[in-house]
Formats: C-alpha cells, structure tokens, sequence
C-alpha cells in the first residue's frame, strides 16, 4: 500500500517554479527539484512523473499565479478582447 504523500502539492509547484525561473529548463536537474522541493526522488518521479510533466505543471502553476496582472495589463492597453 502507497504511502500518502507527506507534502503540500501546491506548494510544491510554487517551489518549482522558482527553480526553473532561476535556472531555466535545461540546467535544472531533477535533483536540483527534489531538493528545492524538499521531496525524495522517488516521491517526485511518482507524483510527477518527469520534469517536462513537472515544468508543464509549474508553468500552469505560474501561469495561474499572474493571471491578474497580464489582464490588468492588457486592460489598461485596451486589449482586453
């Protein structure tokens, strides 16, 4: 029987997102994320998957988080549809 997990997915990906902002894609390794993440590797690959599953996520994840902004930006410009 799994273990349940033992850390705040979303958090989580708001960690990730920090880490590849930093480093970007490439240069961040999965055990860059484990340890930022503070999640083992196996825990990581389990509820992720990969990291392009993972940065696919934290992209959401970023995405979701500055929502507000590029539409106030864009509604200030008048490009707001």
């Amino acid at each position: 029987m799994a273990r349940p997990k033992q850390f705040n997915r979303d958090e989580a990906l708001g960690k990730a997102v920090e880490v590849f902002w930093a480093k970007g894609f490439e240069a961040t390794t999965m055990t860059d994320l484990g340890k930022a993440l503070g999640i083992g590797r196996q825990s990581l690959y389990d509820t992720f998957a990969d990291k392009h599953a993972l940065f696919a996520e934290a992209l959401q994840r970023y995405a979701e988080m500055n929502r507000g902004v590029l539409e106030r930006t864009m509604a200030g410009r008048g490009l707001d549809g």
